[in-house]
């Protein structure tokens, strides 16, 4: 929009735009950055409150945690 001079007070003008731009807008959301759920890896430390890795069932604070 910007590089296009679009007065942002404008709202017709920014209405305007993005209808002609809709196109493109949508193809540049669908082709977008994927978002990927951040884990943990296997050298990390285990924290107080997941469940411990000798795999008790218990909380690591709870079970090997506690020495």
């Amino acid at each position: 929009m910007e590089r296009d001079g679009v007065d942002f007070k404008n709202v017709k003008a920014m209405k305007k735009w993005i209808k002609e731009h809709e196109a493109e807008l949508k193809e540049e959301q669908a082709n977008g950055p994927k978002i990927e759920t951040v884990r943990k890896s296997d050298d990390e430390q285990t924290g107080r409150n997941e469940p411990c890795p000798c795999g008790s069932g218990k909380k690591y604070k709870k079970c090997c945690g506690a020495k």
